[in-house]
């Protein structure tokens, strides 16, 4: 193998190594999407059951408004408001945890590949470093072989 040959080797190399660093950055970056989606979803998530308490908290005070009661001065309508406000508690909890799960889990996805990246790019580097030490030993023999010869 010629001097252009073992060129065309390493570089080949280092440029396949960069390339899987490039495929391994662009995963990551969609799974940092993925978490900003994640993280949006779960906002939404939080105020569609923000307005559902809302809705329900209003037509409890119609409800009792049509019957003739003062809103919510009735110890059951008190207990009512009371109890949906505790559920209420809860599920934005359950909801902003889980986005927040989800969020982290992709984030993990996207440094996991960051990672895979770097090392792509450093086992590329060593493959084409040991291909050009290669060249340069047998290289060496040779011309150990031809000194011999003449």
């Amino acid at each position: 193998m010629g001097s252009p040959a073992i060129f065309i080797s390493v570089a080949s190399t280092l440029v396949g190594a960069k390339m899987q660093r490039d495929s391994y950055e662009m995963e990551a970056q969609a799974n940092e999407e993925q978490a900003n989606m994640a993280e949006i979803e779960a906002q939404q998530q939080s105020g569609a059951r923000r307005n559902q308490f809302l809705q329900m908290m209003s037509a409890l005070n119609v409800s009792e408004g049509s019957r003739g009661i003062s809103v919510g001065q009735g110890g059951s309508s008190k207990a009512l408001q009371e109890n949906e406000k505790k559920y209420l508690a809860s599920d934005l909890s359950s909801i902003k945890l889980m986005g927040m799960n989800k969020a982290r889990q992709y984030r993990l996805g996207a440094s996991q590949s960051r990672l895979s990246g770097k090392a792509a790019l450093i086992s590329g580097v060593a493959s084409a470093g040991g291909e050009y030490q290669s060249y340069k030993e047998r290289t060496k023999q040779r011309d150990k072989n031809k000194s011999i010869r003449y």
